[in-house]
């Protein structure tokens, strides 16, 4: 460490410090002045030539370029002038109600036994034993009662009965029913 006590070496390290803090604190304020001085002289800027206007879009008698198809253009102008703006917040439209898409629950699904057992249902569905939750065949058991079992699948939610219920199939008409029933009771 004897090193650090030379005059020469500590003299040489203060002088690199100071040129990297020239270097640091002058450099953005050289390139600052420099962006601000006109860097082209004022002849060169007039030698340019004069760009060439585009055409109003209320104006159809505005000259057009000759490099650009007329036809093209006026057309394009067109949709852009009469495409209304866009709010980069509003929601999506949402999607149109189409026809339920799949097959039926009913038509799948075969309800063979129901239960209570330590307090929760069970049911039995194509010989399959489920608690609600639980998903068979694509569809998603919601809840399950003595004589029926809500489900969830494409169409939303259905009920499935006993094979010769007289309730055993439920209609369109039922389906706000059964979905207000579902939500209503746990």
């Amino acid at each position: 460490m004897k090193l650090l006590q030379n005059p020469w070496v500590v003299g040489a390290m203060a002088l690199a410090g100071f040129g990297v803090l020239a270097f640091n604190v002058g450099g953005p304020l050289y390139k600052k002045y420099a962006r601000s001085r006109p860097s082209a002289p004022k002849a060169a800027a007039a030698s340019m030539p004069a760009a060439t206007a585009l055409p109003v879009a209320n104006s159809p008698s505005a000259p057009v370029p000759s490099d650009l198809d007329q036809a093209h253009f006026t057309a394009r102008m067109r949709d852009w002038v009469q495409t209304p703006p866009t709010d980069p917040f509003t929601p999506p439209p949402a999607p149109r109600p189409d026809a339920p898409k799949g097959p039926t629950a009913a038509s799948v699904l075969k309800l063979q036994g129901t239960w209570r057992q330590t307090g929760s249902m069970v049911a039995v569905i194509n010989r399959q034993a489920v608690i609600a939750g639980e998903i068979v065949d694509g569809f998603t058991v919601q809840r399950i009662e003595a004589d029926r079992v809500l489900v969830v699948g494409p169409r939303g939610v259905e009920e499935i009965r006993f094979a010769g219920d007289p309730g055993s199939t439920a209609s369109a008409t039922d389906l706000p029913a059964l979905q207000q029933a579902s939500l209503s009771q746990p």
